[in-house]
């Protein structure tokens, strides 16, 4: 009987949570929701890492990391929604390569908030370990390919002004190799 009522709790949120969805006003280029760099940020830097992690866990399906859809339903079952106008503001592509492994590339808004990342990439290797990499600007405007999990965040290697999204592909995929623990449980 609480497994009903819990189901039943979850159903009226989601009704809830998508009526205000459809509720939000559209505009040419998108939702008209606040999309503030500091939301966009704790989505680039914290939220991913959660989903990567629990995507790890077995908790969630690999198209919550690599379906807008998918994304956008997780976020209102389990009451994230002030991460909706991140996930609409932000493009999602995947491809796999010849070694097998699976790239999920983020295209993140540009933002001129120093710490900003502008692409973000999911490896997945064929053991199915995913690691989650940025490519960020310092606050003095150089660019950096960062390594992070939740509650982690660690500086790779500084790199040129101009990097193209391949690039960062390709980075990422040679570093893939690289094996880390999974910090503890963080807030979201």
């Amino acid at each position: 009987m609480e497994l009903f009522r819990q189901l039943v709790r979850r159903i009226r949120g989601f009704i809830s949570n998508a009526v205000r969805l459809l509720t939000v006003r559209k505009s040419e280029s998108g939702v008209d929701a606040p999309a503030t760099p500091d939301i966009i940020l704790r989505f680039e830097s914290f939220f991913i890492p959660y989903l990567v992690r629990e995507y790890s866990s077995g908790n969630i399906p690999l198209e919550t990391l690599t379906d807008t859809a998918m994304m956008q339903t997780f976020v209102l079952l389990n009451d994230h929604d002030r991460y909706l106008p991140a996930i609409e503001r932000t493009r999602i592509s995947v491809e796999t390569d010849n070694d097998n492994r699976t790239v999920i590339l983020y295209t993140f808004p540009e933002l001129d908030t120093a710490t900003a990342a502008r692409y973000g990439t999911i490896v997945l290797t064929p053991d199915n370990s995913p690691q989650y990499y940025t490519l960020e600007r310092t606050p003095r405007g150089r660019m950096v390919l960062c390594r992070i999990a939740v509650w982690r965040h660690t500086i790779i290697r500084y790199l040129p002004e101009r990097i193209s999204a391949g690039e960062f592909i390709s980075m990422s995929k040679s570093l893939s190799t690289i094996s880390g623990q999974e910090d503890s449980d963080m807030s979201i």
